[in-house]
């Protein structure tokens, strides 16, 4: 907690099976570009911790590969104003792709949490 950004607000943390998925995370790429600090769970007990530890000293966890995911206040301000126009330029493609993948996926849209890889898949909270 003392490395955190000033207004990283939450714990975030990404879980798997050992220190190299993790590491491999496409969920990360913006995160570590942006220099906030994430835990790297790697324990089957530790994701059954964060259900269960629900924050540390007030400060919330938040997994990094949930759909309600969100980047710190000043950040998630910054990507808000650049999704705006992105949005409307790709509705057509995310419209597209919601209707041939159907009851496969809740939605699709854009993401603003990468910055190489073209797409992930979440889930829900």
């Amino acid at each position: 907690m003392e490395r955190m950004k000033e207004d990283q607000d939450q714990i975030y943390y990404h879980s798997g099976a050992d220190l190299e998925s993790v590491k491999d995370s496409p969920f990360l790429e913006k995160l570590i570009k942006k220099g906030y600090e994430v835990l790297y769970l790697t324990q089957a007990i530790d994701e059954n911790m964060t259900t269960q530890l629900l924050d540390y000293e007030g400060t919330k966890f938040m997994s990094i590969s949930k759909d309600n995911f969100k980047f710190g206040e000043k950040d998630q301000k910054e990507e808000k104003e650049k999704n705006k126009a992105l949005k409307k330029m790709y509705k057509p493609l995310t419209k597209f792709l919601k209707k041939k993948l159907g009851d496969k996926v809740s939605k699709v849209r854009l993401s603003n949490r990468l910055s190489d890889t073209v797409c992930v898949l979440t889930s829900d909270q």
